[in-house]
């Protein structure tokens, strides 16, 4: 059996610093059906998702009928061209990021994602997501496989 190799000469010029932080966008994780001032207060995603909009734009989201829906809809919009397989590749790269580098702000942008995610209103997810949902359980499940299982265990900080 005969066997080809084909000899790939890729000239790139990056500059990659050692330290530099990975940066993702802010993601706001608000959930309608939850008292919505005491997590604002908590969550620094949603703090700086919220700062960047408009009174207007932040009461229709606060006060709509479907806030996770929104927030999924402006990020697609905004950061991801809407293209949803773009957003399972971040979370796929922040999960692999934080896995492989141990990088809490992947860690931390991934766990936004899925919450995220997790907030928006069934009815949204069927009848405009259900592509980008079927593939996200797919992506998680996977996922998971990789992580150990001292890592969902609660330790005791103090």
């Amino acid at each position: 059996a005969s066997s080809s190799t084909a000899k790939v000469d890729v000239d790139v010029d990056i500059d990659i610093n050692d330290g530099s932080p990975i940066r993702y966008p802010p993601v706001a994780c608000i959930d309608a059906s939850s008292s919505f001032s005491l997590h604002k207060k908590k969550h620094l995603g949603t703090k700086l998702y919220l700062a960047k909009l408009s009174p207007a734009e932040r009461t229709r989201i606060l006060l709509g009928n479907d806030p996770g829906g929104q927030v999924l809809d402006r990020l697609l919009r905004d950061e991801y061209d809407q293209e949803w397989k773009s957003v399972l590749g971040d979370i796929q790269f922040s999960f692999l990021s934080f896995l492989h580098l141990h990088c809490f702000s992947s860690l931390q942008h991934w766990r936004d994602m899925i919450a995220m995610l997790s907030m928006v209103s069934i009815v949204a997810i069927e009848t405009k997501y259900e592509e980008l949902y079927t593939h996200l359980i797919s992506v998680l499940s996977s996922q998971l496989q990789f992580m150990e299982p001292e890592f969902f265990e609660e330790t005791d900080e103090s």
